[in-house]
């Protein structure tokens, strides 16, 4: 179950690392709306944006390309906070769910031992009978 959790958990963080990278390339490269200020990769997908969600606003020849460093940088860093959290989180309740199997486990065992124990003196009284 813990290899179960620990796959699942480092599979997480890969995803969200690609997203990082994507949103980072987003943020250097990327082409802002200025109606709604959401990034596209291209230009391509920033048309399409403008044709399905403002195709009654009048557009410029070329859309505005996203040059606020500092707001980029606030961005991704929010982003990247949230997703350390998240991750953080996951992996501090895994850890908390393991230490509950763990200490049962162990309670198991305690009480299994105290059976053996019981059994031998129980037959070890019989035998000094």
């Amino acid at each position: 179950m813990m290899k179960n959790s620990l796959s699942e958990a480092k599979r997480q963080i890969q995803i969200q690392k690609k997203l990082i990278k994507t949103y980072e390339g987003l943020s250097k490269n990327g082409h802002k709306c200025k109606f709604c200020k959401k990034m596209f990769i291209s230009i391509e997908f920033l048309s399409q944006h403008y044709k399905k969600k403002h195709p009654n606003e009048v557009l410029e020849k070329e859309p505005e390309r996203k040059t606020d460093i500092k707001e980029i940088q606030s961005s991704i860093g929010k982003y990247v906070n949230n997703i350390l959290d998240n991750s953080v989180k996951k992996l501090e309740q895994m850890i908390s769910e393991n230490q509950k199997i763990d200490d049962n486990r162990k309670e198991e065992n305690k009480n299994e031992n105290e059976k053996i124990i019981e059994k031998v003196v129980e037959k070890t009284i019989l035998m000094v009978k």
